[in-house]
């Protein structure tokens, strides 16, 4: 919340607009959208509320679970930088890494013996194939695109550039990134082995502030539900913030409240039990 957060919290009557991330929250490890969950977001939307995905994926692959979860509400992909209708395809925000950023970026990693994936437009570029990048492209479903330099990019503006290194190296590498990029990037590890630096605009939390306008519906009229580090600043804006039981200490920290995992269905109860009591809808 806004400023408004100081005095005390009121209620929302209805909540309109229901945010799911998608890893850990939506699909367990079988990247299954179940029946069950399937069926709430129908009722969620048969209500009136509209119903959105908001994960670190990318555009094609967003795509597939928002279609599969019959979620009809725009998408919002690559950790926030990107938000996009499900049905058309028509994106509808980019917020872009500048060429400097980009540059900076992709100089450190260089100097440093990490893997560099960079994300432009919904493809994903490498220098080389290994096999972490092999195995990310098959879980995935995508092709990647090997080229000599990743640096001869960083004009194109890219969505997303993604270094994957051992934890321990990965402790110290976010700060240098951070460091190096100051105010230019938005820099983040939404697992302990990687570092992701996006534009600053990026971020879950600043999509569906962009999906708040657009929609005309107010932060406190927002139930969000995630379990990673990237959702915390989501799940404390949204008027009603659910987080995974088990999921990251900063998203628990965040949310009002947590539900059970995928695999018991804790999303798709807790829709259902708030559309029963008259709270999910326009």
């Amino acid at each position: 919340g806004g400023p408004a957060a100081a005095t005390s919290p009121r209620r929302a009557e209805k909540y309109r607009v229901v945010v799911l991330d998608v890893d850990g929250t939506m699909v367990g490890p079988d990247f299954v959208v179940s029946d069950r969950l399937r069926r709430a977001v129908r009722a969620a939307q048969d209500a009136g509320a509209t119903v959105s995905l908001a994960t670190g994926r990318m555009m094609r692959s967003a795509r597939r679970f928002a279609l599969e979860a019959g979620a009809e509400g725009p998408v919002i992909c690559y950790q926030g930088a990107l938000t996009f209708s499900a049905q058309t395809g028509e994106i509808i925000r980019h917020a872009r890494i500048s060429p400097a950023a980009a540059r900076g970026a992709l100089e450190l990693f260089a100097a440093t013996d990490v893997h560099v994936n960079l994300y432009l437009d919904d493809e994903v570029y490498v220098e080389r194939l290994t096999p972490w990048a092999e195995g990310y492209a098959s879980r995935m479903e995508i092709g990647l695109k090997v080229v000599p330099s990743l640096l001869a990019l960083a004009d194109r503006r890219p969505t997303l550039i993604l270094a994957v290194s051992d934890t321990d190296r990965n402790v110290t590498l976010v700060p240098e990134v951070v460091r190096r990029l100051g105010r230019l990037a938005r820099v983040t590890h939404s697992l302990p082995h990687f570092c992701e630096v996006g534009s600053p605009q990026a971020g879950k939390e600043r999509a569906l502030a962009h999906l708040s306008k657009l929609l005309d519906v107010p932060s406190q009229q927002f139930i969000a539900f995630g379990d990673g580090k990237g959702d915390a600043g989501m799940l404390r804006w949204a008027g009603l913030g659910v987080a995974i039981e088990g999921g990251h200490p900063d998203a628990i920290a965040a949310a009002g409240q947590a539900v059970q995992g995928p695999d018991k269905d804790g999303v798709a109860r807790m829709i259902e039990e708030l559309v029963t009591k008259g709270m999910i809808g326009a």
